[in-house]
């Protein structure tokens, strides 16, 4: 599902754009291929996506994002992650974080 989704992305958005997933509070584990499948995203340069928000009271969740945000810091990867409690802070978050991106200039 996530695969279609990136698929979806990359062509509908002219530039990178932002994702803000809502997961059920009651979300206790999170299955190894989840972080798998972000890590082969973020190491995509073609990647649709330049920041994640992840809405969600669920503590394994909030730990997974937080895992996922400094693996691609470390990585070097340009893919923002950060968790939220509050869906209007992710959705206000992903908009600060992509008009930033776009508004920085292109390597020259």
């Amino acid at each position: 599902m996530q695969g279609d989704l990136l698929d979806r992305l990359r062509g509908a958005t002219p530039d990178h754009g932002g994702l803000v997933y809502v997961l059920h509070d009651r979300i206790c584990e999170i299955p190894p291929t989840v972080r798998g499948f972000w890590r082969r995203v973020m190491a995509d340069p073609a990647r649709p996506v330049a920041a994640m928000a992840i809405v969600t009271g669920s503590w394994a969740v909030e730990v997974e994002a937080q895992s996922l945000a400094v693996t691609s810091r470390m990585s070097g990867a340009e893919l923002q992650v950060a968790s939220f409690t509050d869906e209007r802070d992710g959705i206000d978050w992903i908009g600060r974080v992509v008009a930033c991106r776009a508004s920085r200039p292109e390597p020259a």
